[in-house]
């Protein structure tokens, strides 16, 4: 589980992904400044925003400043690991 209070740090994957929560509005927004092990001196941003229409929930992400060295790997990353997980589960 992830503490929601802003400033409060996270870790993913052993570590590989850390960061801290820059704004957080429960139900509706996410903000994260994340750090990678394959380029920690760099930050990058990413922003989970919801939307809720009919008995739906939109989710849309951006996630800025990242290189274009890692974008393939990070994009692939995002399906693969993150939100394709999480699809599944719903669906499950």
């Amino acid at each position: 589980m992830m503490n929601v209070k802003p400033g409060s740090k996270f870790s993913l994957w052993n570590g590989d992904i850390h960061g801290s929560n820059i704004e957080v509005v429960p139900n509706k927004k996410l903000v994260q400044v994340w750090y990678s092990n394959d380029d920690p001196n760099i930050a990058t941003k990413a922003t989970f925003t919801l939307t809720h229409k009919d008995d739906c929930v939109i989710l849309k992400l951006v996630h800025e400043g990242v290189g274009p060295d890692n974008f393939n790997s990070i994009d692939s990353g995002w399906d693969e690991y993150y939100l394709g997980e999480i699809k599944k589960f719903l669906e499950a």
